[in-house]
C-alpha cells in the first residue's frame, strides 16, 4: 500500500505531469497538453475492465466437498448404509420418510441430499478417494461415534460460512460491480450511455458555436464532450494543435458541424493519444488522486463575470472566452459548477468517479470477507482431516488399551475449553455459546464448559448431529427407537446405550427411551470419562 509521502508526490505528479512537454509551433499548438493529460487519466481509469481489474472471487458447495466426504467416511454406518445412491430429485425423493419425524424438515431433507452427494463422490472416486469409509468397529466405537460428532459440527460451521456469502454476500458483491460498471461508463459516456456514435444528448450538447457549447449545460456531461471541447480543432484556428494533434475530421468546419459521425472520428482519435500514457493502476486511490488532480488544473480568472464568462475552466481562455474567433486558446468553462443557487450545474462525471472510488473500496471490503469464509473452511476441513487421520490409524484394540482422547480431537477440546474463558464476566455471552455461568450477578463470574450438557450429549448428536445426520436422533443412542435396537449398540462387550428412564441432567427423566449407557458408569469406568471429553469437543465445537 502506497505511504502517504508517495501519495503526495503522486498527486503532485498527476497535477504538474506534461507541463513540461509541450509541443511548440504555430499559435496555441500543445497550449492544453497539460490539462489534456489529466483528463486522460480519468478516462484511462473510467475504461478499465472491472471483471479483469477486480476478478470475483466465488465460494460454492464444492468448497465443503471434502469435510462432506470426511463426515460420512465417519459416521454411523447404520445410517450411510441407508443413503440410496440416487442424486438430484429422485434422490431428494428418499428423505421424505425418514424426515417426517423431523423438527426442521426441511433442513434434514437439503442435509439428506449433501450426504447422499458426499457418498456418491467417495463411490465414485473408489480406490482414489480421500476418505474412505472406516471399519464399522471403528465408526460404532466411542471415539468413532465422537469424532463423526465433531466433524458434524466443523461440518455445520463451514456451512455457515457457505451460506452467508450464497444468501448476503454474493449478492451484494454482484449488484456492486454493477453500480461500478455504470458509474464507470456513465463518467466516460454520459448517463445511460455505453459508447458515443457521435449524437447529441447524453454525452454533450454542440450548442450554437463553440462557446456556448463548452459552458454551463452543455459541459460536464460526459469525459467525452469536455474532452471534445478541451482538444477538438474546428475551422476556426484549424492549425492549432491544442492538445498536440489535429482532429481531421472537425478540422475543416465550424464547431457546429463536428457531430455524428465527425464527432466519434474526432473522439476515436483523442481516444488513441489517450492509450499513449502510462495507465494507474486501478483502484479507489488512483481515482481519487486523479480527480484531486484535474481539480487542481482548474484556472480562475478574477475579472470574469461567473454569469457571462469563464470564470472557472480547464484549458486556456481568451478575453474570458473559451472560444474566442480568431484565437487559438480553447477551455472547458466550469463556472456553472461553482454557482450558488439553482443555477448551479454539477461536474456530473466528477461525482460518477467519486461515488466509483467508495465502490471499489467497498466491494474491496467485501472480497476480503469472502477470502476469510474461504480460509475459514480451508481450516475447519483441515481439523477434519486431522480427526479422521488420527481414528483411521488406529483399530478398536488401539481404542480398548487407551482411554484418553485422539490427540487431534484432544486438541479441539482445550481449544473449546479456552473459548468458555473468554466470557468471562459476560453471562449473556457465555450461555449464548454453550457455556456455564458462574457467577454472583450477570456482570461479575466465570465462564466454564458446562459439564451437564456434557454428560447428556455423551454419544447422543447435538444440534449439528441431527442436521447432519438428515433426521432427528439419527446419531447416537436417540436413534434407536425400540429396546432391542438399543440394546444391541455396544463396543465388543461394553454397552453404549441402555433403555431406561432419564437421570439428574437428562431430558424428560420420566420416560423410557434409549438412552446413553456411559451414563450408568458413571465413575466406575472410564469409558464415560472419554465419551465426555469427546463429548465436550462435538458439543462446544
Amino acid at each position: 500500500m502506497m505511504n502517504q509521502l508517495t501519495l503526495a508526490v503522486l498527486a503532485a505528479a498527476l497535477v504538474f505531469l506534461g507541463a513540461t512537454s509541450r509541443v511548440y509551433g504555430a499559435a496555441g499548438d500543445g497550449a492544453n497538453d497539460a490539462d489534456f493529460h489529466v483528463l486522460c487519466n480519468l478516462v484511462n481509469l473510467a475504461k478499465t475492465p472491472v471483471d479483469t481489474a477486480i476478478p470475483q472471487l466465488n465460494l460454492d458447495d464444492k468448497a465443503l466437498d471434502d469435510i462432506r466426504e470426511i463426515w460420512v467416511a465417519l459416521a454411523d454406518p447404520k445410517y450411510t448404509t441407508s443413503l440410496p445412491n440416487k442424486l438430484g430429485a429422485e434422490g431428494a425423493a428418499t428423505a421424505e420418510t425418514p424426515c417426517q419425524t423431523s423438527p426442521k424438515a426441511a433442513e434434514c431433507k437439503s442435509n439428506w441430499t449433501k450426504w447422499q452427494a458426499a457418498k456418491q463422490r467417495t463411490a465414485t472416486a473408489g480406490e482414489q478417494a480421500k476418505h474412505k469409509p472406516l471399519s464399522d468397529e471403528l465408526r460404532n466405537s466411542v471415539w468413532g461415534k465422537q469424532a463423526a460428532e465433531a466433524v458434524a459440527h466443523l461440518e455445520a460451521k463451514a456451512t455457515k460460512d457457505l451460506n452467508d456469502y450464497t444468501n448476503s454476500l454474493k449478492s451484494q458483491i454482484t449488484t456492486m460491480r454493477t453500480t461500478l460498471k455504470s458509474q464507470l461508463t456513465d463518467a466516460l459516456y454520459g448517463n445511460g450511455q455505453t459508447s458515443f456514435e457521435g449524437t447529441e444528448g447524453a454525452t454533450l450538447t454542440v450548442g450554437s458555436n463553440r462557446a456556448a457549447g463548452c459552458e454551463g449545460a452543455n459541459v460536464s456531461k460526459s469525459l467525452v464532450g469536455d474532452l471534445l471541447c478541451l482538444c477538438a480543432v474546428d475551422s476556426n484556428q484549424g492549425n492549432a494543435k491544442h492538445c498536440g494533434f489535429v482532429t481531421t475530421s472537425c478540422s475543416s468546419g465550424l464547431w457546429t458541424a463536428c457531430t455524428g459521425a465527425s464527432a466519434k472520428s474526432a473522439w476515436l482519435k483523442i481516444d488513441g493519444k489517450c492509450g499513449h500514457f502510462t495507465k494507474l493502476e486501478f483502484g479507489p486511490q488512483a481515482l481519487t488522486l486523479a480527480l484531486a488532480a484535474f481539480s487542481g488544473r482548474l484556472r480562475s480568472d478574477i475579472t470574469a463575470d461567473a454569469d457571462t464568462e469563464a470564470a472557472v475552466y480547464l484549458g486556456n481562455s481568451h478575453t474570458r472566452n473559451c472560444a474566442q474567433t480568431g484565437q487559438a486558446a480553447r477551455c472547458v468553462d466550469y463556472s456553472s459548477a461553482f454557482k450558488e443557487g439553482a443555477s448551479r450545474q454539477k461536474i456530473s462525471w466528477y461525482d460518477k468517479l467519486a461515488s466509483a472510488a467508495t465502490t471499489i473500496a467497498t466491494i474491496t471490503e467485501k472480497q476480503a470477507e469472502v477470502q476469510t469464509k474461504q480460509y475459514a473452511i480451508k481450516q475447519l476441513t483441515q481439523e477434519a482431516d486431522r480427526i479422521y487421520l488420527s481414528l483411521s490409524t488406529l483399530n478398536i484394540k488401539d481404542i480398548e488399551a487407551h482411554r484418553q482422547p485422539a490427540p487431534a480431537v484432544a486438541a479441539l477440546l482445550s481449544s473449546k475449553k479456552a473459548k468458555c474463558s473468554q466470557y468471562h464476566n459476560k453471562s449473556k455471552e457465555c450461555t449464548d455459546n454453550g457455556c456455564k455461568w458462574e457467577g454472583a450477578t450477570e456482570k461479575d463470574g466465570k465462564c466454564i464448559v458446562d459439564e451437564s450438557k456434557v454428560a447428556t450429549q455423551t454419544t447422543t448428536g447435538t444440534g449439528a448431529g441431527d442436521g447432519a445426520a438428515g433426521a432427528t436422533a439419527s446419531t447416537g443412542c436417540k436413534r434407536h427407537g425400540t429396546k432391542a435396537e438399543c440394546d444391541a449398540d455396544k463396543t465388543g462387550d461394553k454397552q453404549n446405550c441402555a433403555w431406561r428412564k432419564g437421570k439428574e441432567g437428562e431430558d424428560e427423566k420420566d420416560t423410557e427411551k434409549c438412552r446413553n449407557g456411559s451414563f450408568l458408569l458413571n465413575k466406575k469406568s472410564s469409558i464415560s470419562t472419554d465419551a465426555a471429553l469427546m463429548s465436550l469437543v462435538s458439543f462446544y465445537i
